[in-house]
């Protein structure tokens, strides 16, 4: 579940990403706009990211995999009705940060938490394959 919610991500955070221009203009809004979403997102995503990374040493990471995966139907809500709804715009910036936030947090500690040290690497090979990614040199 871990390793397909970091290729859903991958997939949909690289649409978004390299689209966004064409989105916010289908929308009816300005390219301005569109670019403007990224660092008010980078802001939520510290803020997710320092918070994740407490809470990850409480509780279960299925709850933050939980709230990333609610971030990005949120996510996916507002660019569907970014034109139609106003308050979508500021939806989309909070979903985009707080996907991305949790993103790092999940990547960092779900695999050495699930499987331990010993075999990090081949866990770690066997994710970037998954993901299409190439090996990492460590």
């Amino acid at each position: 579940m871990f390793v397909l919610t970091v290729a859903l991500l991958g997939l949909y955070g690289t649409a978004i990403t390299f689209h966004i221009a064409d989105i916010f203009e289908k929308a009816g809004m300005t390219r301005t706009d569109a670019f403007s979403i990224f660092v008010p997102s980078a802001f939520v995503a510290l803020f997710f990211h320092f918070t994740g990374s407490w809470l990850s040493d409480y509780i279960q990471l299925k709850y933050l995999l939980f709230l990333e995966l609610i971030a990005i139907i949120l996510s996916t809500y507002a660019v569907i009705n970014l034109g139609n709804m106003p308050f979508c715009y500021y939806l989309l910036i909070f979903a985009n940060g707080m996907f991305g936030g949790l993103h790092g947090v999940l990547m960092n500690v779900s695999w050495p938490r699930f499987f331990g040290l010993a075999h990090l690497g081949a866990i770690a090979g066997f994710e970037r394959t998954v993901l299409g990614l190439p090996p990492a040199s460590y």
